[in-house]
């Protein structure tokens, strides 16, 4: 009897970031919108605000500016809260540098804009990224449908407005994705 061997491959990269994320991006849903009410609240408009998101990408950072701004604080203060609470992706970008040091210029410009908290525990988690499409690819995955999930509940934070009270539970949500990173 002829007995054939059969490969089984492994998922696409792409498929792995997509089902390594996917649970911590339903993670910060309640975060995003908690922002994107607030923003709300102080007044900002839909479009600066999905704009703002997408630009900021970074959930604590965005909470301390638009707090800030709420409170009537100048920009120089904004800023610099914003720096102080930024300064530990200095720390995650010294380690990634060796996975971006061989990596195409236009990426070393843009793929930087997608570390945050989850994406930096991502992909130090994984052993099987060293090669250098294999992580970009994982990165940008990771980081596109992470920004997704991110600007459409910051927009249905702006949607919903007032209709999440100043009180809600919600407000634990900056903890609680810290804590779930912490979990695995």
């Amino acid at each position: 009897m002829n007995s054939a061997t059969v490969e089984v491959s492994a998922p696409r990269i792409e498929l792995e970031a997509v089902r390594d994320i996917v649970p911590v991006a339903a993670s910060v849903v309640p975060f995003a919108l908690v922002i994107g009410s607030a923003m709300r609240e102080i007044g900002v408009s839909g479009g600066v605000g999905v704009l703002g998101g997408g630009a900021m990408y970074s959930g604590s950072a965005h909470l301390a500016a638009v707090a800030l701004l709420g409170a009537g604080a100048e920009l120089v203060m904004i800023l610099a809260a914003v720096a102080i609470i930024n300064a530990r992706l200095l720390v995650y970008g010294a380690a990634l540098e060796p996975r971006f040091r061989t990596q195409p210029r236009w990426f070393r410009w843009l793929g930087p804009h997608f570390l945050v908290d989850q994406t930096y525990a991502l992909a130090t988690a994984r052993d099987d990224l060293d090669e250098p499409d294999r992580f970009r690819r994982y990165w940008v995955v990771a980081g596109l449908v992470l920004g997704a999930f991110w600007i459409v509940a910051m927009a249905a934070g702006m949607g919903l407005g007032a209709a999440i009270p100043a009180s809600s539970p919600l407000n634990f949500t900056a903890t609680a994705v810290i804590i779930a990173l912490l979990a695995p």
